[in-house]
């Protein structure tokens, strides 16, 4: 279901907060126009290399999960 996300071509914001999300499809890399992305309070582990492609990112939040590092690909 979360694979077809990197159809969302014009999507400016996207707030999946507070939903026990473990992981990020690598298509999210596929939202060309996101600026902001909020992931705060899911249970995370790591990011796709996919968010390296969000060239308009200017707000990434991911407070409260389990990442122990960021993806390297951030900020590209």
């Amino acid at each position: 279901m979360l694979q077809e996300i990197g159809n969302l071509k014009k999507l400016a914001c996207l707030d999946i907060s507070e939903n026990r999300l473990e992981d990020l499809p690598e298509e999210i890399g596929g939202l060309a126009s996101l600026t902001d992305l909020h992931l705060s309070q899911n249970v995370i582990e790591s990011l796709p290399d996919g968010l390296g492609n969000l060239q308009k990112l200017t707000i990434l939040k991911v407070d409260q999960n389990r990442l122990a590092m960021l993806n390297p690909n951030i900020g590209k």
